[in-house]
C-alpha cells in the first residue's frame, strides 16, 4: 500500500511540474543576441584550446613510453576529441546567434519630404523608423 501510494504521488507532481510555460513578454534583443554568442564563442575556444592541449599531453606521454607497455593515453585523446567535438558545436551555435542579432535590426533614418506650402514646394526633413526582423 505504501509503494502504491509513492508511486500516485509521484505521478501526480509530475503532472504539474511537466514544464515551464513560454512567457511572451520576455523577447531577445540584439544585445542579448550578442552577448549570447560572445560568451558561446569564449566557452568554444576555452574547449578547443583545452582539446589541443589535452592532445599534445597525451602525445608526449606516448611518446616518452615508446619503449614500454604503458599506453594510457588512450582515454585522453577520447576526452579530447569530446572537447573537440564540443568546441566546434559551440562555434555554430555562436554563428547562428550571431546572424539572429544581425537580423534584428532598428531602421532610424531622416527623409526629405516635400511639403506644399499655398504655392511653395518646401523639403523638410521628417524621421523615420522602421524594424526588420528576418529569422
Amino acid at each position: 500500500m505504501k509503494k502504491i501510494f509513492i508511486l500516485i504521488s509521484l505521478i501526480i507532481s509530475s503532472a504539474t511540474s511537466f514544464s515551464q510555460g513560454k512567457d511572451s513578454s520576455t523577447r531577445f534583443t540584439k544585445k542579448d543576441y550578442l552577448q549570447k554568442s560572445k560568451n558561446q564563442k569564449t566557452a568554444a575556444w576555452l574547449l578547443t584550446g583545452g582539446a589541443v592541449a589535452m592532445s599534445i599531453g597525451a602525445l608526449v606521454h606516448d611518446m616518452n613510453n615508446v619503449f614500454t607497455d604503458a599506453s594510457g593515453s588512450t582515454d585522453l585523446y577520447i576526452v579530447s576529441a569530446a572537447m573537440l567535438t564540443g568546441g566546434i558545436t559551440m562555434f555554430i551555435a555562436s554563428s547562428k546567434n550571431k546572424k539572429k542579432a544581425n537580423a534584428i535590426s532598428l531602421l532610424v533614418n531622416i527623409e526629405d519630404v516635400q511639403i506644399c506650402d499655398y504655392t511653395v514646394v518646401r523639403h523638410h526633413p521628417l524621421p523615420s523608423l522602421g524594424v526588420s526582423v528576418g529569422f
